[in-house]
């Protein structure tokens, strides 16, 4: 019986784990360092902003989205490349889109091997 309760417990603990990742939005990328930063982190639509990201691998392709959801209504524009460098580092700058709405919105980046994502908010003023 013992070892039932046992099992039982650990099937549990893995489950409540799994939902707190599910519900945060978590995904396993996110947990293993790959990180963005903007430059500035708000401006007008059309404006620019200079990614600069880390934690990828060596010489990988990063793709940089961004993310804009406005009325319930999420679009992807995709907003070019970048390579990551030895020490997996990059540094771009792109032109978020005209179509992008007020309010807080997302830049994303994901490595085209590694799939490491990274997001981070960019403020659409008006």
């Amino acid at each position: 019986m013992r070892g039932l309760r046992g099992h039982a417990v650990r099937t549990l603990s893995t489950m409540l784990v799994t939902v707190a990742i599910v519900a945060g939005g978590a995904s396993f990328a996110d947990a293993t360092g790959a990180a963005i930063t903007l430059t500035p982190n708000s401006g007008l639509a059309g404006s620019t902003t200079q990614v600069t990201g880390s934690g990828y691998a060596a010489g990988e392709t990063v793709k940089l989205a961004f993310i804009n959801t406005s009325g319930g209504v999420t679009n992807v524009n995709q907003l070019g490349t970048a390579t990551a460098d030895s020490n997996g580092a990059f540094q771009a700058t792109v032109k978020i889109p005209s179509v992008g709405t007020p309010g807080a919105q997302k830049v994303r980046a994901v490595g085209r091997t590694s799939h490491l994502v990274a997001r981070k908010t960019f403020f659409v003023t008006t």
